[in-house]
C-alpha cells in the first residue's frame, strides 16, 4: 500500500495550556491539491507549519512519506518540501532570479540545469519579465509571485514518479484577479504532475474551483473535510464563518459559485 505524501495523525499543538490546534486528522496524496480553509484564528498557518515540520506536534504525529516528519532527512526534505509563510521577510536588494534560484540550493543538479528550472519557474508565474529587477523594488503582489516562483523551483521534478509537498500560506493574497487564476491554474498542473500541495487561503470560490479536498477548521478544530461538494455547502459555512451563504451557478462552466 503506497502512504500518502502527507498524514497528519490526531494532531494537536498547545502553548501555555492553551490548544490552539486539537485532534486534527487529514491525509494528502501524490497528485492531490488540499485546502485549509477557515475564520482569521482558526489554526490554518500553524496547521501549516506543524505540516511542513516548523513546528512540533504536542500531540499525534506528522507523517511525510510514511515516516515521522521530524526523522526525516533534512537534506532530502529541502529536497521535496517547499514552503510559502504568508509573509516572506528579504531586505536584501537580490534580483528576482536570484531570489528564484535560492529554491534551487539543497539540490546539486548543476548550473545548467538549475538555470533551465528557474527559467521555466518564472515563465509559471508571469514574472519572466522581472528576473532583473531588485525583488526590494518590486510590488506585493510582484513579490508574491517570485517566491511562489522559488516554490516551484524547489520542487521541480526531473524524475517522474517523484513525490514532493508544496506547503502555502495564503498564496494568493495579494494577487489581482487574472494573477489569481494564472497560480491556480500552476498549482493544478504541478499537482497533475504528481506534486502534493497544501495551502490555506479565503477566497471559497478559488477553493471550489482548485481542491480536491477541503479541510474545514474552526477554533483549531477540524470541522469537516471532504470534497469541494461535501464541504462548501452553505448551511456548513454559516457554521464556522457566521454568515449566509448562497450558491449560484456560473452562467457560463455552470459550476457552483459562493456568495455571500
Amino acid at each position: 500500500m503506497v502512504s500518502p505524501v502527507l498524514q497528519l495523525n490526531s494532531v494537536g499543538y498547545r502553548v501555555g495550556g492553551k490548544a490552539i490546534v486539537a485532534n486534527v486528522s487529514y491525509a494528502l496524496n501524490s497528485g492531490e491539491i488540499g485546502i485549509l480553509l477557515g475564520p482569521n484564528g482558526a489554526g490554518k498557518s500553524t496547521l501549516l507549519k506543524l505540516a511542513c515540520g516548523d513546528l512540533r506536534p504536542t500531540s499525534g504525529e506528522v507523517l511525510y512519506l510514511g515516516e515521522q516528519l521530524d526523522h526525516y532527512p533534512l537534506a532530502d526534505k529541502a529536497k521535496n518540501v517547499s514552503v510559502l509563510p504568508q509573509s516572506s521577510s528579504l531586505n536584501f536588494p537580490f534580483l528576482s532570479e536570484e531570489v528564484v534560484m535560492l529554491g534551487r540550493t539543497p539540490h546539486s543538479t548543476g548550473l545548467k540545469v538549475d538555470q533551465g528550472i528557474v527559467d521555466q519557474a518564472l515563465a509559471l508565474t508571469d514574472v519572466t519579465h522581472l528576473r532583473k529587477q531588485p525583488y526590494t523594488q518590486l510590488s506585493g503582489g510582484e513579490q508574491q509571485r517570485v517566491q511562489l516562483a522559488r516554490v516551484f523551483a524547489q520542487v521541480w521534478s526531473m524524475e517522474a514518479g517523484q513525490e514532493n509537498l508544496m506547503i502555502l500560506d495564503e498564496p494568493t493574497s495579494a494577487l489581482d484577479f487574472y494573477h489569481q487564476q494564472l497560480i491556480a491554474k500552476a498549482l493544478r498542473q504541478k499537482a497533475d504532475e504528481g506534486c502534493a500541495v497544501l495551502l490555506a487561503m479565503h477566497d471559497l470560490n478559488v477553493a471550489a474551483q482548485l481542491a480536491d479536498k477541503v479541510i474545514l477548521v474552526s477554533s483549531g478544530g477540524m470541522h469537516c473535510q471532504g470534497t469541494t461538494d461535501e464541504v462548501l455547502q452553505p448551511e456548513i459555512l454559516k457554521e464556522v464563518f457566521s454568515l449566509d451563504f448562497y450558491a449560484v451557478e456560473h452562467p457560463e462552466s455552470g459550476k457552483k459559485v459562493l456568495v455571500y
